[in-house]
């Protein structure tokens, strides 16, 4: 714009990033995305991956507000988004699964597996209907979710 340039994204290592999961410092790869709003910069999301123990873990964190003056939470609301960092989003991919799992494991789920199909207990039928949601500890806990689901959209300019 005007001959200046825009930082649309930045990527960076990070050697000190905060991991919950663990309650310590974990080197991490950082990404971080911007949004303009007349001519503005604003944080749009970070986004980091790090493995530990043979596993792999991303957050992804949205801006929801840029300056909206009409924006405002209630204490439930609030509340609501705190517990939203604890409930994860499940995603399994048995390929990958299969690629790290341990003989041994995979041995003892076969047996399972099978342990359950006697019971009439489909375990990959539960896997399945198990993908792609957010896992709750109490009911009620989803407000967080619907916020961000009912704001995301509204919030943010595509880009084209």
């Amino acid at each position: 714009m005007d001959g200046h340039y825009l930082i649309k994204s930045l990527d960076l290592w990070d050697d000190s990033y905060w991991s919950t999961a663990y309650h310590k410092r974990v080197p991490a790869n950082v990404s971080i995305d911007f949004q303009y709003v007349q001519n503005t910069p604003y944080v749009k999301s970070i986004n980091s991956c790090y493995e530990m123990e043979g596993l792999e873990y991303e957050n992804r964190l949205v801006s929801l507000i840029q300056k909206l003056d009409t924006f405002s939470l209630t204490w439930d609301q609030y509340w609501g988004l705190s517990m939203y960092s604890q409930n994860p989003f499940i995603s399994f991919d048995a390929s990958e699964y299969n690629k790290l799992a341990s003989p041994e494991f995979t041995e003892h789920y076969v047996r399972v597996k099978e342990y359950f199909e006697n019971s009439g207990i489909d375990v990959d039928a539960k896997f399945a209907e198990s993908q792609g949601q957010w896992y709750l500890f109490e009911p009620k806990d989803d407000m967080g979710i619907r916020l961000i689901d009912s704001l995301q959209q509204v919030l943010f300019i595509e880009e084209p």
